[in-house]
């Protein structure tokens, strides 16, 4: 039970991670075109704020997953330890 606890916290953890990046990638990728093809300032007077906050979102949801998730297994790992493995363990 333990190891499927910690096998999916892994997992969902990288996967947000993955997906903030991703996000990333294409919000500072789309924001890049369209100042480059907006002229003026016009572009960056009224999509800055929007753009800092996609930025700012994603950047949050990217770093603390994982920071979450390690927390969790650690919690995890420790509460395992504390009431003892629900199969007894046979050393020879």
């Amino acid at each position: 039970m333990d190891s499927a606890v910690l096998n999916w916290l892994d997992s969902a953890s990288i996967l947000i991670l993955r997906l903030a990046l991703g996000g990333l990638l294409l919000v500072n990728l789309t924001a890049a075109v369209g100042y480059l093809k907006a002229p003026g300032h016009r572009f960056v007077d009224r999509w800055a704020s929007s753009w800092l906050a996609a930025n700012l979102i994603l950047l949050g949801a990217g770093a603390g997953a994982p920071l979450v998730a390690g927390v969790a297994k650690l919690v995890v790992a420790g509460m395992s330890g504390m009431l003892g493995s629900a199969t007894p363990t046979v050393v020879p």
